[in-house]
């Protein structure tokens, strides 16, 4: 999965270029690419999926390696999960001070 990420043109996605990520971002990757556990890592408003090897099963060979980089609504066994992030992370946005915003 790291080869596939460096290879990925994130410039082309809502994330931008990697250099542009916030350091939070980039050690949420470095953790997910080092797990031998899945993990799937949703982030922004759009939850952009990253994730690592041991996810990949999880995914299933019909949706990898299109899942990487897209929005998690757009696929269709992750748009529940997607759908309640969505709405926890408005609900938790409202709690938040603006400087943290």
């Amino acid at each position: 999965m790291g080869a596939l990420m460096r290879e990925m043109d994130w410039a082309s996605t809502p994330l931008g270029p990697v250099p542009s990520w916030p350091q939070s971002l980039r050690t949420s990757v470095s953790i997910c690419l080092n797990s031998l556990f899945p993990i799937l890592v949703w982030w922004g408003q759009d939850l952009i999926m990253l994730y690592n090897d041991a996810y990949r099963p999880i995914l299933g060979a019909t949706k990898h390696p299109r899942a990487l980089g897209a929005p998690g609504r757009d696929l269709e066994h992750h748009r529940p999960h997607a759908k309640e992030c969505s709405r926890q992370g408005e609900e938790a946005l409202r709690w938040l001070p603006e400087s943290h915003k």
